[in-house]
């Protein structure tokens, strides 16, 4: 009981940690500088059309691990690799084409999130199919 209500607590601050940053985006993004810098600020319309820059599409998709691993090291997340993570976020990208990369990596890291959550062991996650195309969201911050 006592693991469950520790996982419990640790999922709920997860979420607040990464809805926190979808609303504080949001209320900065009216005319104001915002905190997210680099490949994160690009849409996804943007980054569906780099296929035929392998270089670009590196670039963008380290953007992408570098916030997933920042994340990772405040919240547990489902242990993965990175064509899963592409997977992801190409999904995403193709549901939510005006909605930016960090959107897209928020979206991944909720899922991975989650998994981690729902998993009693986070040592074995060789028997976890990777997410499908599409099959993850962000969640929508008002202002958006």
């Amino acid at each position: 009981m006592r693991r469950l209500l520790a996982k419990a607590a640790v999922t709920n601050a997860a979420v607040l940690v990464l809805a926190s940053s979808t609303v504080s985006t949001s209320a900065l993004a009216q005319d104001k500088p915002s905190w997210v810098y680099g490949y994160g600020t690009e849409s996804c319309m943007e980054f569906s059309r780099r296929t035929s820059d392998p270089e670009g599409r590196m670039m963008e998709l380290n953007w992408v691990l570098g916030y997933l691993s920042a994340v990772g090291q405040f919240v547990p997340l489902k242990k993965t690799d990175r064509p899963a993570i592409e997977r992801g976020v190409v999904g995403y990208c193709k549901n939510h084409p005006t909605d930016t990369l960090r959107h897209a990596a928020q979206a991944v890291g909720m899922f991975l999130m989650k998994q981690a959550a729902a998993s009693d062991s986070s040592e074995d996650s060789s028997d976890t199919p990777p997410p499908k195309q599409g099959t993850v969201r962000a969640p929508k911050a008002k202002g958006y």
